[in-house]
């Protein structure tokens, strides 16, 4: 369950980065052979509001709740998620911007469900992907 938990988060992060204008680098999982480990690499445009930031920062968090995989107690990625949505509530000085963030990623979501399920299942598969066939794979 944790690898396909990690899939999930990480699929999280792309989607929302993807449909918020961020140039996709790639997205791994099982990042030195740790199964709760993965990173997503993207090119962020200057010209992301905060709540779109926060929504970045939420949406691995999300894709879990959603899925109904949530382990917050051995998931890594979980931590640096928390503590980048901290930081950006303490930069911005607005603490109803968390909520805001979350909603919004919760909506981008939602919206684009079965894409993030399918590019889930395609990390678990294959562990790396790159931004280009992550943009084959949602074309």
């Amino acid at each position: 369950m944790c690898f396909e938990s990690t899939a999930m988060h990480e699929a999280g992060h792309v989607m929302v980065a993807r449909v918020l204008g961020c140039q996709i680098i790639s997205c791994e999982i099982n990042v030195a052979g740790d199964k709760t480990a993965g990173r997503t690499s993207f090119g962020a445009p200057e010209t992301l509001l905060p709540i779109e930031k926060i929504a970045i920062a939420a949406a691995g968090m999300m894709a879990q709740n959603i899925a109904g995989l949530c382990d917050h107690i051995h998931d890594h990625a979980w931590i640096s998620d928390v503590v980048e949505i901290s930081e950006l509530v303490e930069m911005y000085g607005d603490e109803q911007l968390k909520d805001a963030g979350e909603k919004h990623a919760q909506n981008i979501l939602i919206n684009h469900w079965d894409k993030v399920r399918y590019l889930a299942g395609e990390l678990v598969k294959r562990s790396i992907l790159t931004g280009e066939e992550i943009q084959r794979m949602l074309a």
